[in-house]
């Protein structure tokens, strides 16, 4: 695999929003990453409506903070663990 260190860094990326993300705050961030990513390659990288979702997908990153450990293998990049300072999980708040 080529792109094993991009794949590692999405990767990691990926488990600390898992895991710092409001669950609702992610789901959106989902669905706007894609249009985001259309209007970069259609050549509208100054257009209002880029403008704005950059500054959403700033926004949702304020907490996304922490250390991803990756194993690497031939063909294969993996999670081994994750450590993070904020997390929007609270054992305080769970209704259990």
């Amino acid at each position: 695999m080529r792109a094993s260190g991009a794949l590692g860094l999405i990767m990691a990326h990926r488990e600390l929003e898992s895991i710092t993300l409001e669950c609702d705050l992610a789901h959106a961030k989902a669905r706007l990453s894609a249009r985001f990513c259309e209007l970069a390659h259609d050549g509208f990288r100054f257009s209002p409506l880029r403008e704005a979702l950059s500054e959403f997908m700033n926004y949702s990153q304020r907490f996304v903070s922490g250390d991803v450990r990756l194993g690497l293998e031939r063909n294969r990049v993996y999670v081994l663990g994750r450590r993070y300072s904020v997390s929007s999980y609270s054992v305080r708040l769970s209704p259990i």
